[in-house]
C-alpha cells in the first residue's frame, strides 16, 4: 500500500510503501535523511524503547517450573504452584558455583601434577 508523507526537513511530500514506516529515507528533494511517517501518526519507537523490548525479550521474566512446568518468575525463590526452592536464578547460581569449584579442583590437580613432574627433573 502506498502511504503519502512529508519531509522533517523541507516539508516536501515523500510516498513510500507503509510498510517503511519509520525507517530513514533519502528526501528525494532535499537529500537530506528523513523518518518516513504516517500521516497523523507520531513515531514512537525512541532508541530507549528498541533496548527496552530488546532486552525483554532477550531475558523473559516469566520462565516455566523445571519441575511442575507452571509459569514462574525468574527471580522467584521457589514455585508457588509445587514449592520447588530451585527455580530459575537459584537454579542458574547453582550450576554456575559447581562449575567453579569443578575448575579450581580441576586447577589443584594440575598443579600438584606439574610439581611433581617439576620434582622428577635433574
Amino acid at each position: 500500500m502506498i502511504a503519502k508523507g512529508n519531509c522533517q526537513h523541507c516539508n516536501q511530500p515523500i510516498e513510500f510503501e507503509a510498510e517503511s514506516s519509520g525507517q530513514f529515507f533519502p528526501c528525494p528533494a532535499c537529500g537530506q535523511q528523513t523518518r518516513l511517517l504516517l500521516p497523523g501518526k507520531a513515531f514512537t519507537n525512541t532508541a530507549a524503547s528498541i533496548a527496552a523490548k530488546a532486552k525483554n525479550q532477550m531475558e523473559p521474566r516469566i520462565i516455566p517450573c523445571l519441575d511442575c512446568g507452571n509459569e514462574v518468575s525468574r527471580r522467584a525463590l521457589f514455585c508457588p504452584h509445587c514449592g520447588e526452592y530451585e527455580s530459575g536464578l537459584y537454579r542458574k547460581l547453582w550450576k554456575i558455583s559447581v562449575g567453579a569449584v569443578l575448575m579450581l579442583v580441576l586447577f589443584g590437580f594440575l598443579m600438584e601434577l606439574l610439581w611433581h613432574l617439576l620434582q622428577l627433573l635433574p
